[in-house]
């Protein structure tokens, strides 16, 4: 960590040293700092000297929504803004192109919500899995910890809203969600289904009519939702209107097949207020 420190620190001197000389003219940004390329060693360290993340904002729960070890999804929402806010800051201070991030191995311990408050504090320790890139063939990931802070202060409105349930309830993406971030060994492509469609590409593919396979797509998808959820006063449901416009199908290996979904997801109460948005799913193609 100390000779992180001092390369971030040499950095800083030099950054600051130059717009200090150009001040009193036109002010002219800083030159970017130059990022250290990340190793096993110094996340570790960083981990261990930067071990407190924190959000505090708008997000998109109801007051009262149910937090639940049986809700997956719930979890996994507040584990995607921890993992968001935890990769912002190695984005900041690192190259990390020989790294994967396993983002959909998040979880959270130490749980201590009952249900959500707005203003209300709630601390959790994160784990988050990754591996280097000369550890691909290797049978676990490393895990690390940290401590992560919310507070949510109100919920978000309108298509803001919609934006943001699409980023971090249907999607949950941490390649989207983090700018490039790499989070798979998969060079085809990047997906993290947390949304489980109990269907087989097979069985939907028997249904003949395109319409209908729409219909019955969104019906598990729907229920997939439902079932990941819980059971829920304040569900996500009870704001907002999913729907499938069409798909595209696409091979994605041997075993599945990929579906990229048009979405279109529209407040309940003001249906006029809509956003489309495109997700990729993986149904196995046998049961």
């Amino acid at each position: 960590m100390r000779k992180l420190l001092t390369i971030l620190g040499a950095v800083s001197l030099v950054a600051t040293s130059s717009s200090s000389v150009i001040a009193c003219n036109n002010p002219v940004p800083p030159p970017p700092v130059e990022k250290v390329d990340l190793t096993d060693e110094l996340l570790k360290e960083f981990v261990k000297e930067n071990n407190e993340f924190s959000y505090e904002g708008p997000f998109v729960f109801e007051e009262g929504y149910l937090f639940s070890d049986k809700s997956i999804s719930t979890y996994w929402i507040l584990g995607t803004l921890a993992l968001t806010k935890f990769y912002d800051s190695i984005n900041e201070n690192f190259n990390y192109d020989g790294f994967s991030f396993i983002g959909g191995s998040a979880e959270i311990v130490d749980k201590t919500i009952e249900s959500i408050k707005n203003n209300v504090k709630y601390t959790f320790k994160v784990g988050f899995s990754y591996r280097s890139n000369n550890k691909f063939n290797q049978e676990q990931n490393d895990k690390l910890f940290f401590n992560f802070t919310f507070i949510q202060t109100k919920k978000y409105d309108n298509l803001e809203y919609l934006n943001k349930f699409f980023n971090f309830v249907i999607n949950q993406d941490f390649y989207e969600n983090n700018r490039g971030m790499s989070t798979s060994k998969n060079k085809k492509i990047d997906i993290f289904q947390t949304i489980r469609v109990r269907l087989t590409s097979k069985a939907l593919e028997e249904i003949a009519d395109k319409t209908k396979k729409i219909e019955k797509l969104e019906e598990e998808f729907i229920n997939g939702f439902k079932n990941d959820e819980g059971t829920q006063s304040k569900s996500f449901l009870n704001s907002v209107k999913i729907n499938i416009k069409d798909f595209d199908k696409s091979e994605l290996d041997e075993y599945r097949d990929t579906y990229n979904l048009d979405l279109k997801i529209a407040l309940k109460d003001n249906i006029s207020i809509f956003i489309n948005k495109k997700l990729n799913i993986i149904l196995s193609k046998k049961g």
